[in-house]
């Protein structure tokens, strides 16, 4: 592969360290490393073009993770959620390319923005109906926005699991959007062969951090992941913005 893909010249080296923190910070709390990719990656990667390289660079690591937690995970609850994702992601197919990126840039932003301040969980129920509905929700939003582990997290939040089930039910949940997602993208004509190379080493860092994050478990403050998030994702909010108002104004 090229170094200068779509002009990065050698930043793209950066991209499987990138990943490997986002498998550490995944593989604690159960969620994360999306954003920490949309924070990190959006600055060098096309805005339409990167929320399924996310996608694909996750494989490996909800892949490894589902491995290591597949034991500890909710199955009830994380088959009524995908049964709703499956609606949820064709509409947003249907519409993405209606979409431009400065559009996608706001919406991206704000998204960070909440996630940063979100309640603590929303109100779902454990009926198939309440759970699928969250679903489509959910799927339609993380097509746009690429980093749905905030928005399941606040479900999943409401039902009280212990640490390993959650972080399982999570895994579960975020693998299926992602089998969905990236079917998706791959159908409109998302240059999968373009970013192959990249994401697959990528995608190996992301395990190697899955595996390292999982051996940090109980070692590493969750609040203070948390803030470090949180504090990254305002951060990113703002950028996502200023190059939304660039490309509205050039």
């Amino acid at each position: 592969m090229s170094a200068a893909l779509y002009g990065l010249e050698g930043e793209y080296i950066l991209f499987p360290l990138i990943s490997f923190f986002a498998g550490v910070i995944s593989a604690l709390v159960g969620f994360g490393g999306g954003i920490l990719m949309v924070i990190l990656l959006s600055v060098f990667v096309p805005i339409k073009e990167l929320i399924a390289v996310i996608g694909l660079v996750q494989m490996g690591s909800l892949l490894s993770r589902m491995y290591i937690y597949r034991q500890h995970a909710d199955y009830a609850i994380s088959t009524k959620y995908l049964v709703g994702a499956i609606p949820g992601t064709v509409i947003a197919m249907l519409l993405f390319d209606q979409i431009n990126a400065a559009t996608l840039s706001m919406v991206l932003g704000g998204f960070l923005l909440y996630s940063a301040w979100k309640p603590k969980g929303v109100p779902v129920g454990r009926s198939t109906l309440s759970l699928s509905f969250a679903g489509s929700t959910t799927a339609f939003i993380a097509f746009f926005v690429g980093a749905p582990g905030p928005a399941i997290a606040s479900i999943l939040g409401r039902f009280e699991l212990q640490k390993l089930q959650f972080i399982g039910s999570m895994t579960v949940c975020m693998l299926g959007l992602n089998v969905m997602k990236l079917s998706a993208f791959y159908s409109i004509g998302f240059p999968m062969e373009r970013w192959f190379m990249i994401c697959m080493l990528m995608m190996l860092t992301g395990i190697l951090g899955t595996v390292v994050g999982s051996k940090l478990m109980g070692k590493v403050s969750d609040d203070l992941i948390y803030k470090v998030v949180r504090v990254a994702m305002m951060f990113a909010a703002i950028h996502l913005f200023y190059k939304s108002f660039g490309l509205l104004w050039p």
